[in-house]
């Protein structure tokens, strides 16, 4: 009588192999390859009303700080300078966790603004005193990426998604119409003192990083954001404007009254631009770490600038990230690849 063949006991390597296949069937989808930079917008003048047709879309563009929420296993909100401020939002994060897609199916990533109050209510704001997140886009949606895709089939994927009712997050939804006229509503309305008119061609892909002619915003007060690098004993700011080959002198702006509350907000450092383009009558300067942001705008006034360029004191803006100079490329400092 012939014995049954006995079962063979698999391998170490049998097993390992099977452990691997088991472990790979629970891994997370694979990222797409997006660079973690908002697109940007210029600022349009009365002859930017021209270029505005049926073929864009308006929305309004709220006051604050740019940031990317990521959307996966845990939430991230991505300033421009890389910093996560979710831990500092509980309150946003707890709402954008509802937007996030099931597990293992890929990243959703928003692109969006914490709105901060208007600087009449608020001069110097913290990260306490935020609003808000307002959604401006989507680059991708549950692990696919959508940023060659027009700007009204972004729309729409995002008016697809779970929104809360809490406020706390919220969509920017667009609208066809006049850009002259919407202007002239959200000013009379008021929304101007916290924002602007954003206006987008409708048939834009989104493009990470980059400032081009398909976002053009209207309503938006002239000025800069720049460091603060140094104080003059004169009671003077130092300005310093990041240019691609690094940061230059950008002017100076009298902050008056918050002159000694800035003062103490700041950290010893190096200069990082020559003195001798100072003029002798500031005095003496302390460098400063180039760590805090001020939203400053040109002082027209009469007789002003004549030793160089001196600006107004708007706020002081807690984001560390750094604007986008004047030109089709942005200068973010953290642009990474998902």
């Amino acid at each position: 009588m012939q014995r049954p063949p006995r079962a063979v006991r698999p391998g170490r390597t049998e097993v390992a192999r099977a452990a691997g296949a088991r472990v790979a069937s629970v891994r997370r989808a694979a990222r797409p390859r997006i660079a973690l930079v908002p697109m940007l917008h210029r600022r349009g003048g009365d002859e930017a009303f021209a270029v505005v047709d049926d073929g864009f879309l308006l929305s309004t563009l709220p006051d604050g700080w740019r940031c990317l929420a990521l959307l996966d296993d845990r939430v991230r909100l991505r300033s421009r300078a890389g910093r996560d401020l979710a831990p500092s939002l509980p309150g946003i994060a707890t709402a954008l966790a509802k937007l996030c897609p099931p597990r293992g199916a890929g990243p959703t990533i928003l692109d969006g603004i914490v709105i901060l109050p208007s600087a009449g209510e608020r001069p110097s704001p913290t990260l306490a005193d935020v609003l808000a997140f307002a959604v401006l886009d989507v680059l991708c949606v549950a692990g696919r990426d959508v940023t060659g895709r027009a700007l009204r089939e972004r729309q729409e994927l995002l008016r697809g998604l779970s929104w809360s009712r809490d406020g706390a997050v919220r969509f920017e939804p667009a609208w066809r119409g006049d850009a002259r006229a919407g202007l002239a509503q959200l000013d009379s309305a008021g929304t101007l003192a916290s924002g602007a008119l954003l206006a987008r061609r409708a048939a834009s892909r989104y493009r990470p990083g980059l400032r081009t002619a398909d976002w053009i915003s209207f309503g938006e007060p002239a000025g800069a954001e720049m460091l603060l690098c140094g104080i003059a004993s004169s009671g003077a700011l130092v300005l310093g404007m990041p240019t691609p080959p690094g940061i230059v002198l950008g002017g100076v702006t009298w902050p008056t009254r918050r002159w000694s509350a800035l003062a103490e907000r700041c950290r010893e450092g190096p200069a990082l631009f020559a003195t001798d383009a100072l003029w002798p009558s500031l005095g003496p300067v302390a460098w400063t770490c180039p760590e805090l942001w001020l939203r400053v705008a040109p002082d027209v006034r009469p007789g002003s600038g004549r030793g160089g360029p001196r600006w107004r004191f708007g706020r002081v803006q807690e984001d560390l990230s750094l604007p986008a100079v004047t030109g089709d490329a942005g200068t973010d400092v953290a642009t990474e690849v998902w």
